[in-house]
């Protein structure tokens, strides 16, 4: 981790950490490239507005499926290539290229291994939503005459009656 780890002025979301942040902006013409603070989150990097906080944009790291280290020709700057950061979906298209502070960039390797670090620990947050069904308000009587007239016209097996039956008498 950076010694002194800038917080973002933007919300983070519940539950999200910041894990790594430097300065840097997209590779490519340098005057219509985004220039900001980036922030490699449990869930996401985002590109924060040096200025105000604004949030330019945010990938999922679910939509992350490769990060590595390459290089760039900035126009500014030839003939030295620059070291960026490339962010690639699982079709191995590009979606961001990254020139870092430092030396030719050369904070990109830091936020390269923090990038795959972060790729390697992430666990998509499944939102938890119960969804009851209309036999949840019912009286185990009620679910049993139920189940007895899908198995009376054959619309689920005689195993499958007798395994629900059991759920429900145990219910009782």
């Amino acid at each position: 981790m950076a010694k002194t780890m800038k917080e973002p002025k933007s919300k983070l979301r519940e539950n999200e950490k910041v894990l790594y942040s430097v300065t840097g902006q997209t590779a490519g013409f340098i005057f219509g490239s985004e220039r900001g603070r980036f922030f490699v989150t449990n869930q996401r990097l985002f590109c924060e507005k040096f200025m105000g906080g604004d949030v330019r944009y945010s990938i999922e790291l679910s939509e992350i499926a490769d990060c590595q280290m390459g290089r760039f020709w900035n126009w500014l700057m030839l003939p030295f290539p620059c070291r960026c950061v490339t962010l690639s979906d699982r079709n191995g298209i590009s979606l961001k290229k990254i020139w870092c502070s430092g030396l030719w960039g050369s904070n990109g390797k830091k936020l390269s291994a923090e990038m795959n670090t972060a790729l390697e620990n992430y666990t998509p947050i499944v939102e938890e939503k119960v969804k009851e069904s209309p036999l949840s308000e019912e009286s185990p009587e009620d679910k049993l005459k139920k189940l007895t007239e899908l198995k009376d016209k054959d619309l689920i097996t005689e195993e499958d009656y007798n395994a629900k039956k059991e759920e429900i008498l145990k219910e009782m």
